[in-house]
């Protein structure tokens, strides 16, 4: 079985507690079945920090992520253009190394549109992870993206409704 997690945050230095809790699930994953059977997808930030990580360029992040060292995020739209790009990087690899992936784990809307585009080409299982919800973001004081709030939305509905199963982390959610 090859795992893939999908994750706009990960290892070294992540920013959210996301990164972390890809990591801590890799690492769990890792324990059941052979490391070589567990995959990452993220930013080039992540580019070598352990084996099976596959990123975006260095360049495309810097075209399409935040600049701002402490952010992901500094635009939705080119946000959601780099998730395009990870896909593209992802399609790729597997073209390249004829692999098969059963089950993605993405995580929160961040992760979404990617899954959702392996899950159509492929047909792989995704398994999707909330962490924050929209409007708890809305409760935060300094949302960056508060204008693209209905879009997200709709998102993360798509995501509920498309996913095959969905990890709550929180009663809340």
């Amino acid at each position: 079985m090859n795992i893939l997690h999908i994750t706009t945050d990960y290892q070294p230095n992540p920013l959210w507690g996301m990164g972390h809790s890809v990591y801590d699930t890799f690492k769990s994953f890792s324990k059941f079945y052979k490391k070589d059977n567990v995959y990452i997808l993220s930013s080039s930030k992540s580019s070598s920090f352990h084996k099976n990580i596959i990123t975006t360029a260095k360049s495309v992040d810097f075209n399409l992520l935040s600049k701002n060292k402490y952010e992901i995020i500094g635009n939705y739209d080119d946000f959601i253009k780099w998730n395009y790009e990870l896909f593209n990087v992802v399609d790729e690899y597997i073209k390249e190394n004829k692999i098969k992936f059963d089950i993605i784990h993405c995580h929160n809307w961040m992760s979404w549109v990617t899954s959702f585009e392996l899950k159509k080409k492929y047909n792989i299982k995704v398994v999707s992870s909330l962490h924050f919800l929209q409007k708890q973001y809305d409760e935060m004081e300094e949302n960056p993206i508060k204008d693209k709030d209905l879009e997200i939305f709709n998102l993360e509905i798509e995501m509920l409704n498309f996913s095959d199963a969905i990890v709550c982390l929180n009663k809340s959610q």
